[in-house]
Parts: structure tokens; C-alpha cells; sequence
């Protein structure tokens, strides 16, 4: 069946948006309301998965329908902001250099929400692990003369994470996929260590050149105050709970982000190469038991 330009349900009219290039779904918005559709194997399990989020207490969107389309299945779920913290924070940027501590404070109300409920979500079962769902193993296979240092770091992001459970972990979570009320598009979603999401949502960004020239870029970023802030947040939760603070595991939470941001770029020659740059002396410094952050925020471009 071909993805139709429009769609209408129930008398609701929905106009296509996207359809994601990982586990491809294709994404449409009416006035009110999203509706995803695709195959009966990825629409069932994100339906599913999405209900699971909603009873743990996730700011999550409320799922209004489902049904089926042809041979696929749809779900219509409801709108919970017109605008991602990307393009509020960009918008920001644009304006005034600087994201303004009004969407920094909107955007801190979203994280706590969900680092709160996270925390409650152990028993929420998905297929792939911390390893996969990092794409380690695609990574290795990209880059096969660096094999050994992946798994030489990742041995000690294991050790060293060992004290946070293992809970379900959207896999990519940053200010593009958090609205102004809740957290969207879990095609991503892994079982992983608490703190990972968390941790590295707020220094995503540095994980994109400034330079127009490359594919993606760097339309904003937080600054110090901002990132601390952020910190304190976090590890005040989960202190709360009796669990380690996250901002101690920086280096360590990183490791796998940069590894998964560096994994299946080929389409994106130029961020590919940077990011695999960067890979090789974040891997080499860890390995070596040298802090790490401080490259990922100032890597150079060529």
C-alpha cells in the first residue's frame, strides 16, 4: 500500500508530516490530534508500549483511537504542544543568543516529570538492551579498526553503571522529541541503565558541529548555568530514590551516546566523519580513565 499525501478517520482530516526513516512509520497531524501508521508488528508494540508508559505516569500523548487502514494499523493520539524544545530553543537562539530561562524553566517542568516516572517503569519489557540499542555492533561494523576499543569502553561503562537499574530507556530522548506538555517517538526505546536518557538529553546537541556546512548542525545550546541547573534537577531526583547522581556518571552515560550518534550516518557524509572523529579520541581519553566531556563540547570542525 502507498502512503496517501492525506488522510481522513471518523471525519477528522490529517495531512502527512513525516515518515521515519527507523522502524518506518508514517506520521500525520489534523488540527488536534497526530495519527501514526504502519505495519500490524510496529504499530501494535508502540501502542502497546505507549499504554504501559501512561499507567507509570510518563508524560506521554493519550491514545484517542486505533484501528486499521488497508493493511496496516493506525493509532491517533492527542496533541500535547505545537512546538518541540528544539524549535523553541532555536527560536531562542535566533532571537536573542541565548535560550531564554522562561523555555529553559518549561523545558525542566517536562524533564522532571519524566525523570520522576522513569524511575517506575523496570517491569516495562522491550527486546533490545543497553548494547543494542546503542548499535554498538553496527558501529563495530562500520569501523572495524576501533572493534576492541568499543568494547574495551563499554566493559567499563558496565562496571561503572552497575549501581542504576536497568529500566526502559527512549534511546533518544533530547529537546526534539520533548513538546511543551510531554515526550514523543519512542521508536528508539531500549532497556538501559536509569540516568542515560537523562544525562545525555541535555548535552545532545554537542553532538552536532556548528558549522552550516555539515548535513546537521548545531541550531542552539545551553549554556553552563544551564546545564548545571539541568544537574541539579536530576540528581536531586535521584538522591531522592537512593540512587547515585548522574552528573557523577557524565563520561560514563556519553560513551554510549556518542557511540549511537556515531552508528548508520552514511547517508550523512560529513557529520559522519566528524562524529567518527570524535568517537576516536572520546574512546582513547575513556579507555585511558581521562574525563571526556570537555571534547564533546568543544570538538573541532574542519
Amino acid at each position: 500500500m502507498s502512503i496517501p499525501d492525506t488522510l481522513s478517520v471518523n471525519g477528522e482530516n490529517f495531512k502527512l508530516v513525516k515518515t521515519r526513516a527507523v522502524a518506518p512509520v508514517s506520521i500525520y497531524k489534523s488540527n488536534n490530534s497526530f495519527l501514526r501508521l504502519g505495519k500490524p508488528e510496529l504499530i501494535t508494540g508502540e501502542i502497546s508500549l505507549q499504554k504501559d508508559l501512561l499507567k507509570a505516569g510518563v508524560p506521554v500523548p493519550e491514545i484517542l483511537e486505533h484501528g486499521t487502514i488497508g493493511d496496516n494499523v493506525f493509532y491517533i493520539e492527542e496533541s500535547i504542544g505545537e512546538h518541540s524544545f528544539t524549535e523553541i530553543f532555536s527560536r531562542d537562539f535566533t532571537e536573542g543568543g541565548q535560550i531564554t530561562t522562561r523555555s529553559f524553566t518549561g523545558f525542566l517542568k517536562i524533564i522532571g516529570k519524566f525523570a520522576n516516572a522513569q524511575l517506575s517503569t523496570t517491569r516495562i519489557n522491550i527486546k533490545k538492551n543497553f548494547y543494542d540499542g546503542i548499535y554498538a555492533d553496527t558501529l563495530k561494523r562500520e569501523l572495524p579498526s576501533i572493534a576492541g576499543k568499543i568494547d574495551i569502553a563499554l566493559g567499563k561503562v558496565e562496571d561503572r553503571l552497575a549501581a542504576f537499574p536497568i529500566l526502559f530507556t527512549h534511546g533518544d530522548l533530547n529537546p526534539s522529541n520533548i513538546m511543551q506538555n510531554g515526550v514523543i517517538d519512542f521508536e528508539n526505546a531500549f532497556n538501559g541503565y536509569a540516568g542515560y536518557d537523562l544525562a545525555t538529553c541535555i548535552l545532545h546537541i554537542f553532538l552536532f558541529p556548528k558549522s552550516k556546512r555539515y548535513e546537521l548542525y548545531r541550531s542552539y545550546q545551553p549554556n553552563e548555568s544551564q546545564i548545571n541547573e539541568y544537574m541539579r534537577v536530576i540528581d536531586g531526583i535521584y538522591e531522592k530514590n537512593k540512587l547515585p547522581a548522574p552528573s557523577k556518571h557524565l563520561d560514563d552515560f556519553m560513551i554510549g551516546r556518542v557511540i549511537w550518534s556515531a552508528a548508520g550516518m552514511n547517508k550523512e557524509p560529513l557529520i559522519q566523519e566528524w562524529r567518527f572523529a570524535m568517537l576516536k579520541e572520546v574512546l582513547s581519553k575513556y579507555i585511558d580513565n581521562e574525563p571526556v566531556i570537555d571534547i564533546i563540547k568543544n570538538f573541532p570542525e574542519k
